[in-house]
């Protein structure tokens, strides 16, 4: 059996430098660039809703819509800043993370999409 140091001195004689991973913010912008050729194909393939410009001039419909963006948008950052997560020296979640799971941060998606729709059912 090979002892620990050996094994670390063989495997770093043979290590070969890794390509550092684009920031977050551009893959995320990527992976966005492909979700909305996708969505743009299959709008072309099965065509829009008729009553699609009808809907538009009405805000509850908007309002959904446009949360529904920017909560693909911020997930997908999300995802490639937080995840996977990374651990500190304690074994615990970052404190970046950690906020961003226990719910001290406050999530921007509430913002766009929770609150709006309460507010639109209450008034209803």
């Amino acid at each position: 059996m090979i002892k620990t140091p050996d094994l670390i001195a063989s495997l770093a004689a043979n290590a070969t430098p890794v390509r550092r991973l684009r920031p977050p913010v551009m893959r995320a912008a990527c992976w966005l660039l492909l979700a909305a050729a996708v969505l743009t194909l299959l709008a072309i393939n099965q065509g829009i809703r008729p009553d699609f410009a009808q809907r538009l001039r009405e805000p509850a419909f908007v309002i959904c819509m446009a949360a529904s963006l920017l909560t693909g948008v911020l997930a997908a950052i999300a995802a490639f800043r937080f995840f996977p997560c990374r651990l500190s020296s304690s074994g615990c979640l970052t404190s970046a993370t950690s906020a961003w799971f226990n719910g001290s941060t406050s999530d921007p998606t509430e913002l766009a999409w929770v609150r709006p729709r309460v507010a639109l059912q209450r008034s209803c």
